[in-house]
């Protein structure tokens, strides 16, 4: 069993929660939690372990103002924490003073914001 810090929307409710991400599964059934409670898997968003000016946690699918313009936070397969542009992405580690960012919404929230 595998535990990070995530946050989904609740399967009963469809709020947000933050907290322990755990994955089971069995022979007939896979399931995500958080704590205990069970998440939508394509709602789920990882800690990339970064704060934004304002001392928000940034998480994957996020959308963050840099620069006055707005991206998309990925991770890639090895957890490196990447911003999504209009054909492009980048490198947070290298190109991006993470302190210059600004939480402004998520992709599931707030998908219109992506593209600003």
């Amino acid at each position: 069993m595998n535990t990070e810090i995530a946050r989904g929307k609740r399967i009963d409710n469809g709020k947000w929660i933050l907290g322990g991400l755990r994955e089971s599964y069995s022979p007939l059934k896979f399931e995500y939690t958080i704590g205990s409670t069970p998440v939508e898997q394509k709602t789920i968003c990882h800690f990339t372990r970064k704060i934004d000016k304002n001392g928000k946690k940034i998480f994957s699918d996020d959308i963050v103002r840099y620069k006055g313009d707005n991206y998309r936070i990925i991770m890639d397969k090895d957890n490196n924490f990447l911003m999504n542009g209009i054909g492009f992405e980048f490198y947070c580690g290298i190109k991006v003073e993470v302190v210059e960012m600004e939480v402004v919404g998520n992709v599931y929230d707030d998908p219109e914001l992506q593209w600003k």
